[in-house]
């Protein structure tokens, strides 16, 4: 019927699009300063891969100055995700590590 429900959590009730048949593997709620954003993720089979367009390409890299680095072949933005805070807490590990 579409509905999940958390009933360890105030008997919470969440509406979604999805069918019964849907194979759920993970839901994530996640608090905001306002409210709650639920993320619901589920495996579902992709038809006609082969009419997929091998020229289009994606490509991921993941770091430590940038966490995560991702760019591609057509023409959209790149985008990167900062890791300064990540990489801080690794250079103090790192140092802590080599007084031993």
């Amino acid at each position: 019927n579409g509905i999940l429900k958390f009933p360890k959590i105030m008997d919470l009730e969440v509406k979604t699009r999805l069918d019964d048949n849907t194979d759920l593997r993970e839901v994530r709620i996640i608090p905001l300063g306002v409210g709650y954003n639920v993320e619901i993720v589920y495996a579902k089979e992709i038809d006609n891969v082969s009419e997929l367009s091998p020229k289009r390409i994606l490509g991921i890299d993941i770091g430590v100055r940038n966490i995560v680095t991702i760019g591609n072949n057509i023409s959209e933005k790149g985008i990167a995700v900062k890791g300064g805070v990540l990489k801080s807490i690794n250079q103090y590990f790192n140092k802590e590590l080599s007084r031993l």
